[in-house]
């Protein structure tokens, strides 16, 4: 029996019928069982934009399977339009008021499903949130990842490049006209916003949490897969009804740890774990998730990198397979016996997937050869967190995993911003995550600041550089060094060259040089071994483009214990690992730096010195031995569960 018969099936329910009747609902309409459609449509949020023409394709699809769909609103605000005022102590309630309003609908209705359509930050975990509170048949869909817009700052443009600029703009680094032109080209359609957001990280987690169709959660919000998506959800919540497939078949411990190894194996937004915490409360489940994250990020490796952590766009990840390939590449370490909103298992689902562009390899990554073999999401502890933090450690340069220097407190946020932008506390300064913060990192990642004592800053020099993965960077196009003293003139540069001649005592190849207080790179003799940059006190020495790049090959992989290889990425033999090395364990041979493996003690100092990165970790037998523990473990238990599948009675 339907739950909606109760209200709509006999004589004595007239007046229900009557009431849905007064709307233009037929007898027929109530005769068949009734999905809800909890629409965040609204002209506030560009991730909803869309969503009135895929409720429409949800509703073809639910009439296509014999079932009346009825549509109702739900709030939904757009995290980026709160910030930075009043309005942002506001976004994280509505999250509550979200799965609040869902259930009481539902529960009013009775309806015998629910599709929720939903986009960005807090509306997607506020819809799983109502779902797991429910438990009836229901599949969350998204309206889709914004385009990527102009190429600006070596990347596609979004709405954090606008801000950028804004600080470029009041340091004199780009014209008003080319400011005011970014604003009409950085977002070209409708959309969550095209990086790995939260809105886009938790859209890629209902899907691989079995709650979104495969390709669901990432399909462009313009595609014409997305309104697909949108009709073949409409036919598949009627197979769930049908098969009474509920919310907390799966949404289950099980389920969620899957989704905290694909938010780990792709670096996903940090929210994530404050989210998944409250769905997995909501569902009442057992696990912790706090603590599985913690866990789980030193066995789960990064296998998927997007904006922020480099250049690709959320819809590059997509195109390159999306969340069915990273499960795919994952799935030995997934508990892939967990149902999903196909009706289907999370294993079939991964069997049965055909996908529409080929691989390219620039996103997705298999697990032999993984961006790390950490995960992208880590728990932070020690008495700056004594409860805990949470960070990102796959978005960001491996350089600052370590950091010593001076604490400048302050009271207040607005305090500690008004000090950074004034130039009289580091910009290398940590800010609390969220978009409400967003455009303040941006701004001040735009500006030069003045010079002072205490001050270190990431700066762009007057050329427009700014260093960027990949060895690809906006800017100057015909400079052949790695390095750039802020121009290479005392007169272009706010910051102004102290002329200690760190930066010329460093380098090897007499390649820099302090004229006139200034220092000056010589193009002709940089190796861009950015021995400089690294020597230089006020780190005003930035990268710029060069013409060629020099890649050797990996000559000594896995050739015995030691943590780290040479790998084809770019050694340019400028010795600063020799320099490094307590052990005598490294030096340059034929214009490649070579390890002795015999003198090596898995320190890491020349993965740490090496300014290319050539140099990279690799797991010590231990780390091995625990990588492979983390995957036998996960193969037995799937293993056992399959067993007992099979050795469980079979209902008549």
């Amino acid at each position: 029996m339907y739950r909606s018969e109760h209200i709509l099936k006999g004589l004595s329910n007239q007046y229900y019928r009557a009431t849905y009747k007064s709307m233009g609902f037929t007898t027929e309409d109530l005769k068949r069982p009734i999905i809800g459609i909890a629409n965040a449509w609204s002209e506030c949020v560009p991730g909803h934009y869309n969503l009135r023409q895929v409720a429409q394709r949800v509703k073809d699809g639910i009439y296509r399977a014999g079932g009346t769909p009825i549509e109702f609103g739900v709030i939904g605000g757009c995290d980026g339009m709160g910030q930075g005022h009043d309005g942002m102590h506001f976004i994280m309630p509505s999250r509550e008021l979200i799965a609040n309003s869902i259930e009481s609908m539902a529960q009013i209705n009775l309806f015998d499903g629910l599709v929720l359509l939903g986009s960005c930050d807090k509306i997607v975990p506020g819809m799983l949130m109502a779902a797991a509170r429910l438990d009836i048949p229901r599949i969350f869909l998204p309206g889709g990842p914004m385009e990527g817009g102009v190429e600006f700052d070596g990347r596609q443009a979004d709405q954090t490049s606008s801000t950028e600029a804004y600080g470029m703009l009041s340091a004199g680094k780009i014209t008003e006209e080319e400011y005011v032109s970014l604003e009409n080209t950085a977002c070209p359609g409708c959309g969550s916003c095209s990086y790995l957001g939260t809105a886009n990280t938790m859209c890629a987690l209902a899907e691989a949490m079995g709650m979104t169709l495969p390709d669901g959660g990432t399909a462009p919000a313009t595609s014409s897969i997305r309104m697909m998506k949108a009709e073949e959800t409409g036919v598949k919540i009627m197979e769930l009804v049908e098969k009474n497939i509920t919310s907390r078949q799966i949404i289950t411990d099980s389920s969620i740890r899957n989704a905290i190894k694909a938010c780990l194996a792709m670096s996903g937004s940090t929210n994530a774990v404050m989210h998944l915490t409250a769905i997995a409360y909501e569902a009442e489940l057992g696990i912790k998730v706090l603590d599985e994250f913690d866990t789980l990020s030193d066995t789960t490796p990064q296998l998927a990198k997007m904006n922020p952590s480099c250049k690709y766009s959320i819809v590059d990840f997509y195109r390159d397979g999306g969340v069915p390939r990273l499960m795919e590449n994952l799935q030995s370490m997934l508990e892939t016996d967990v149902m999903t909103v196909t009706a289907h298992t999370l294993a079939e689902n991964i069997r049965d997937h055909k996908y529409l562009y080929p691989a390219t390899g620039l996103v997705n990554h298999t697990l032999d050869d993984p961006f790390g073999y950490t995960g992208g999401v880590a728990v932070l502890r020690g008495n700056l967190a004594p409860d805990t933090g949470i960070t990102k450690p796959g978005a960001f340069d491996k350089s600052l995993h370590h950091f010593k220097g001076e604490a400048i407190c302050f009271d207040s946020e607005e305090a500690a911003e008004e000090a950074i932008l004034a130039g009289k506390a580091p910009v290398t300064a940590c800010a609390p995550a969220g978009p409400e913060n967003a455009a303040k990192i941006a701004a001040i990642m735009g500006l030069e600041a003045p010079s002072g004592d205490k001050m270190v800053a990431h700066v762009m020099c007057n050329g427009g550089c700014n260093a960027k993965e990949n060895f690809e960077y906006r800017g100057v196009k015909d400079c052949l060094a790695a390095t750039k003293v802020c121009g290479g003139d005392a007169k272009a540069c706010r910051y102004g060259c102290f002329g200690f001649g760190s930066c010329v005592a460093a380098c090897k190849f007499d390649a820099i040089h302090v004229e006139n207080g200034v220092a000056v790179v010589d193009k002709e003799k940089c190796t861009n071994c950015g021995a400089c940059r690294a020597a230089c006190p006020h780190h005003l020495i930035v990268e710029v483009p060069y013409k060629q790049k020099v890649f050797v090959d990996c000559s000594n992989k896995d050739k015995g214990p030691a943590v780290t290889k040479v790998c084809a990425n770019s050694c340019i033999a400028c010795g600063m690992c020799e320099r490094t090395c307590k052990f005598d364990a490294i030096h340059v041979v034929d214009n490649v730096a070579v390890i002795d493996y015999t003198k090596c003690k898995n320190c890491t100092m020349c993965a740490k010195a090496c300014p290319r990165n050539a140099i990279e970790p690799i797991p010590t037998p231990e780390e091995k031995e625990k990588f492979k523990a983390a995957q036998k473990a996960a193969a037995e238990k799937k293993a056992a569960a399959a067993k007992a599948a099979a050795e469980a009675p079979k209902a008549e």
